[in-house]
């Protein structure tokens, strides 16, 4: 952890919230996760991430969600919530909307592991990119099992993750020591 003013900011700061942006911006267009984040103690802390949940709008529009809007925003919206009927009841047909059909065929899984993929690129080529601030980028994102060593770098997001987090016990394990 790195405090504010202290000798590694005033050398990297800026170096920092470039590989930040730089890294969002890829993940965005490579992968179209929605993630944002900020810097918090010299480290980079995404408060939101969300892969694809099977919706058509997040495929058409990024990562981006809509609520209301233009006349095809209002369509795709139904499109995902209302237009495929998964099964048939004594009350007629069961509407769950595409998200729900897109996952009981297993398209969103797939998309996922492309997804994945994508994150691992972006996480590499931006530690490439920044070699002085990588530790600072990777050791407290949600999504550090998606980064593994492959063609594009040699980052192991689990490794790292368990080099600076630490179990702690709880009160009552030290009562029994």
């Amino acid at each position: 952890m790195h405090m504010w003013g202290d000798e590694w900011f005033k050398r990297y700061g800026d170096q920092f919230y470039k590989a930040i942006n730089v890294f969002e911006d890829r993940i965005h267009k490579w992968a179209k996760c929605g993630v944002y984040g900020k810097e918090k103690y010299g480290t980079y802390r995404d408060e939101y991430f969300q892969m694809w949940n099977g919706e058509l709008g997040t495929i058409f529009f990024g990562y981006k969600l809509f609520h209301g809007g233009s006349w095809y925003e209002k369509l795709v919206w139904y499109i995902d919530n209302y237009l495929i009927p998964i099964k048939k009841t004594r009350f007629g047909w069961l509407h769950a909307g595409i998200a729900n059909f897109n996952r009981w065929i297993g398209l969103t899984k797939l998309v996922n592991k492309w997804q994945a993929r994508m994150l691992n690129k972006a996480a590499q080529i931006t530690c490439k990119e920044f070699p002085e601030v990588k530790d600072e980028l990777l050791r407290d994102i949600c999504f550090y099992k998606c980064i593994k060593p492959c063609k594009w770098g040699d980052i192991d997001g689990e490794a790292l993750h368990k080099k600076y987090w630490k179990v702690l016990k709880s009160p009552d394990e030290d009562k029994e020591e």
